[in-house]
């Protein structure tokens, strides 16, 4: 992936940086390079710091030179996560475009960027790195530059994108689906899926990011054209009503069943869809295999396919795009009359359905993104919960909101002991210990191994890691944060992957010398800050996904909902 191609108005120069995140073992002698990704349209307004601390009522906010630098380095890193090959060793500096700054709020640590030209109030502060890359990407797409094709939050705030209705029309509503609906699904799936995404961290969304063509789809997104392209027809299929037969497998480090997934397409495009089954095991990760069923509407009877894990992203690793049909806009998946929808807005025109189905899927993923089921009762609590689009089991580790250290807006790795909800069963809470890895010298004394977390995949990171550094005089441990620590549900973030499973090609930017890299802090959070949208417990998982799916599959072997 050349700069260019990654961004199509970014210009790319190679440059020398030595930013403060290069600590442990990286050789000092050989300061490392970056490809700097300058871009050309920017609409940042580039506020002054008097109008921002008078608008928030914050004198000490302040301009944060070394935090900028640490999440360009970030930005850069995530570009390449979302629209670079394995085989591109090249490692980026995205540059803040024209008008944008990071700020630090001292008060507690927090860092936002700033200049979106909503305003100067924090409804309109980026948060994370995650959260500016939309509209990062956006930026960078060919003009005309449509603000309603941009999926970040404060886009979204200032063009005042409604939100979705009380539970009281959701109800009335689903009652006519449900009727509308109520057709037998005896036949084969067909073989006409909805419209496939079209960019890279928005894969249906506005700013589309042009990459090399080649046949793995999960390395090349496509740029977005005017009319999606009709996905041609998936190689294995799975009739409607027949539940989809579970194989014993050991379990993946990543992918899940029912958990949301991005799959690679044989167009080269992003589609949204739920692990099924297993299909089959390696020994390998990047090559076993699933059954993915596309999230839709059941009466488009899309086909389910075979994906290995190499074709696959978590859902957290893209953005969702936002809902493109203006009268679906702000609604539920159960509040919309899909059957009526579908004749009135499509009719029989495929391209239409398509398109559809489509916008169907990005809603029932922004629904199950906000919901959660348990599963597993306890004494206590729960010993596992399909939390928005992942599942967590106890021995799991989350990514959690940052409590003690330096407030920068980073995480913390939680080793899930106890998962529990509020009375009336509206809320969660997860307890256990708070962890944070630290590169330490070869040759300092390692922690006793009683000091570690247990978890698979806490092991799993220090012996996949600590097999590169200790080629470079480094090591890794977990070091304790804190302990018996508790978090509400809208500080866990989701699920922490192992690094090198979860991006294979940062095994190669550590052996060649550069800092340990925690993959997950490219993923996106479940829930933002205050976030209203919310939907809460669901009684199973096929309940939360509903008539979106055209396969009845299950949960797996060892899972008892409720």
């Amino acid at each position: 992936m050349s700069a260019a191609q990654a961004v199509p108005r970014a210009a790319a120069a190679k440059g020398s940086a030595k930013p403060n995140a290069n600590k442990g073992a990286q050789n000092q002698n050989s300061p490392k390079v970056y490809a700097q990704l300058h871009f050309e349209f920017s609409d940042g307004k580039g506020y002054d710091m008097a109008t921002l601390q008078s608008t928030d009522g914050n004198t000490k906010l302040a301009l944060d030179p070394d935090g900028q630098l640490k999440w360009e380095l970030g930005l850069g890193a995530s570009l390449k996560f979302n629209c670079g090959t394995p085989s591109d060793e090249t490692s980026y500096i995205a540059r803040l475009p024209k008008g944008f700054h990071v700020i630090i709020d001292p008060k507690k640590g927090e860092r936002f960027i700033v200049g979106h030209v909503g305003g100067t109030g924090r409804d309109f502060w980026y948060r994370s790195v995650a959260e500016f890359v939309p509209h990062l990407l956006w930026l960078s797409a060919p003009a005309p530059h449509d603000r309603a094709r941009c999926s970040c939050e404060p886009c979204k705030k200032m063009l005042g994108k409604p939100k979705a209705k009380e539970t009281k029309k959701a109800t009335a509503a689903a009652k006519r689906k449900a009727a509308a609906t109520a057709a037998p699904r005896t036949a084969p799936a067909s073989a006409t899926p909805a419209a496939a995404s079209t960019s890279s961290t928005a894969p249906a969304g506005a700013a589309a990011v042009a990459a090399k063509a080649t046949a793995a789809p999960t390395e090349s997104p496509v740029p977005t054209s005017a009319q999606p392209v009709p996905p041609t027809p998936a190689a294995v299929a799975i009739p409607a009503e027949a539940p989809v037969e579970h194989v014993d497998v050991p379990d993946h480090s990543i992918y899940r069943v029912g958990e949301m997934v991005w799959f690679g397409s044989q167009t080269g495009v992003w589609r949204l869809g739920v692990i099924a089954a297993p299909h089959r095991s390696t020994g390998t990760p990047s090559t076993d295999t699933w059954v993915v069923a596309p999230l839709g509407h059941a009466m488009l009877r899309q086909e389910s396919c075979t994906k290995s894990a190499a074709e696959m992203k978590p859902f957290l690793a893209f953005s969702l795009p936002s809902i493109d049909v203006p009268q679906l806009q702000g609604m539920t998946f159960a509040e919309v009359d899909w059957a009526s929808f579908v004749q009135q807005y499509a009719g029989s025109d495929p391209h239409k359905r398509q398109v559809a189905g489509l916008e169907a899927s990005k809603i029932a993923a922004k629904d199950a993104s906000v919901s959660y089921s348990t599963f597993n009762r306890t004494a206590d609590g729960y010993g596992g919960v399909f939390l928005g689009p992942e599942l967590v089991r106890l021995g799991d580790g989350v990514r959690v909101r940052r409590y003690v250290g330096e407030l920068d807006g980073g995480v913390d790795i939680m080793e899930v002991k106890r998962i529990t909800d509020a009375p009336g069963g509206q809320h969660l809470t997860f307890s256990g210990d708070v962890w944070r890895l630290h590169v330490s010298p070869f040759e300092a004394p390692p922690p006793p191994a009683s000091s570690q977390p247990a978890g698979p995949v806490f092991v799993r990171q220090l012996e996949t890691y600590n097999e590169v550094l200790r080629l470079q005089g480094g090591r890794v441990d977990w070091v304790l944060v804190e302990q018996g620590a508790e978090r509400p549900e809208e500080d866990v973030h989701g699920r922490f992957y192992v690094t090198f499973d979860l991006l294979p090609e940062m095994r190669d930017s550590v052996v060649a010398d550069n800092p340990p890299e925690d993959g997950t802090a490219l993923l996106n959070l479940r829930l933002r800050p205050g976030e209203t949208f919310y939907l809460g417990r669901r009684e199973s998982r096929k309940a939360t996904f509903g008539n979106s799916l055209c396969v009845d599959f299950g949960v797996g072997r060892g899972i008892v909902e409720g």
